[in-house]
């Protein structure tokens, strides 16, 4: 056990702790400095032009779309998508392509066709060739 004494030295002690850790204001300098400028530039993707697109028909085995179209005009163009109804059925590379085809399934159904044109940083651009139903 503690007597008075100890206890009184013990009180002493802590009141010291605490003064001796109340800190004052604090504050920092900084010396580095960094200048430049950022250009920040905005672009847009132009689709194909001229598109047009072909079907053999609606057979069993389901249709074979064939498409051309004149290429984009963006110059960080990749490939072409070939898109039935949301899908992708056929990735057509090089920006300078201006043919494709694609065997659509047969659904019985509607067909909407689109291309896509695809940069090589991930923007695109989608132009609607049309819709077949088989």
């Amino acid at each position: 056990m503690i007597g008075w004494a100890g206890r009184g030295l013990l009180s002493a002690l802590l009141c010291a702790a605490v003064v001796v850790g109340t800190g004052g204001t604090a504050s920092a300098a900084f010396t580095d400095a960094e200048t430049g400028s950022t250009t920040v530039g905005t672009a847009t993707v132009a689709g194909v032009t001229n598109q047009k697109g072909t079907t053999n028909g609606c057979p069993a085995t389901g249709s074979t779309v064939s498409l051309t179209w004149t290429a984009s005009t963006t110059a960080r163009v990749t490939s072409y998508r070939l898109v039935d109804n949301g899908t992708t059925r056929a990735t057509i590379t090089g920006r300078t392509s201006t043919s494709g085809s694609y065997t659509a399934p047969k659904t019985g159904g509607s067909h909407s066709v689109a291309i896509v044109a695809v940069t090589d940083y991930g923007w695109t651009a989608s132009v609607t060739v049309g819709s077949f139903t088989c």
